[in-house]
């Protein structure tokens, strides 16, 4: 039963990103690349239980981009930004709900096109007493994800 919600949440994903490009499910340490232009959107997907964080690193091959962070009731969270190009993005996320969360990238860039790489770097137990710690091991607390 799972599979079949995962695929209409996919679908789901597809239809309602409009000028996006859903991705594959991140896997924990595999690196996936892709090329995105202006004014386009590429959404990563990460399936959580609830307690559980995950950190995601966003590198900035050869264009300027954005990511948010959207939690499976559909809270997003701040952009997180990465300047200059080159520099890497992490995300920490912390869920609160089980579910399936978005990483969504997008070009911050008004024209052109590019490469980025993302890669989920880890995902384990978030007891309350960590959430604190867990949210700065990879990022400043302003871009981390608390949902």
């Amino acid at each position: 039963m799972l599979v079949g919600v995962r695929f209409w949440l996919t679908v789901f994903t597809l239809i309602a990103g409009g000028l996006g490009c859903a991705g594959a499910e991140l896997v924990v340490g595999q690196r996936v690349e892709r090329e995105i232009s202006a004014g386009k959107d590429e959404v990563h997907t990460v399936t959580l239980a609830a307690g559980q964080y995950a950190g995601v690193e966003i590198e900035q091959l050869s264009i300027s981009v954005s990511a948010r962070v959207t939690g499976p009731v559909g809270k997003a969270g701040d952009p997180a930004f990465g300047f200059p190009p080159r520099t890497p993005i992490a995300v920490g996320i912390v869920a609160e709900t089980a579910g399936v969360y978005e990483v969504r990238i997008r070009a911050a860039v008004p024209q052109g096109s590019g490469r980025y790489a993302i890669r989920l770097l880890e995902v384990i137990a978030a007891a309350d007493r960590d959430k604190p710690a867990l949210l700065t091991r990879y990022t400043s607390p302003r871009l981390a994800q608390l949902f």
